[in-house]
């Protein structure tokens, strides 16, 4: 079978080190743009990177083979590891064809936190 991979959403909202705040939405279609909803859980499909940071990686790594049901494969809890501009590739086993998604990281945002030391408290 040849599939033209759609990928119906994209990854966003994307921050270093924590999941994606869009996970991806992938549908396997034919050359006419049909899904193919014949496809079981038999098949899976699998998110990688083919371009970005040197020492980027999708994290976990339980999370990146999901099972195809009804010609959607639909991912959750992805993240990547570090900031920075990503091409993103879903394969689907024993299928031809890919999908490819580019995708950038932002860092992740710094929270400064303080607290007042209670009335009373003496220092050590």
């Amino acid at each position: 079978l040849f599939w033209e991979g759609g990928v119906r959403r994209a990854p966003a909202g994307i921050q270093a080190g924590i999941a994606f705040r869009v996970q991806p939405v992938v549908h396997v279609q034919d050359r006419g743009k049909n899904t193919q909803v014949w496809l079981s859980p038999a098949y899976s499909m699998i998110a990688s990177i083919v371009d970005g940071p040197t020492d980027g990686m999708i994290t976990p790594i339980a999370s990146l083979f999901v099972p195809i049901v009804s010609g959607v494969a639909v991912f959750t809890s992805l993240s990547m590891s570090l900031p920075g501009l990503y091409v993103m590739k879903f394969k689907a086993w024993t299928l031809e064809n890919s999908a490819h998604v580019q995708c950038n990281a932002s860092a992740p945002k710094q929270h400064l936190a303080m607290w007042r030391k209670p009335a009373g408290d003496v220092a050590a």
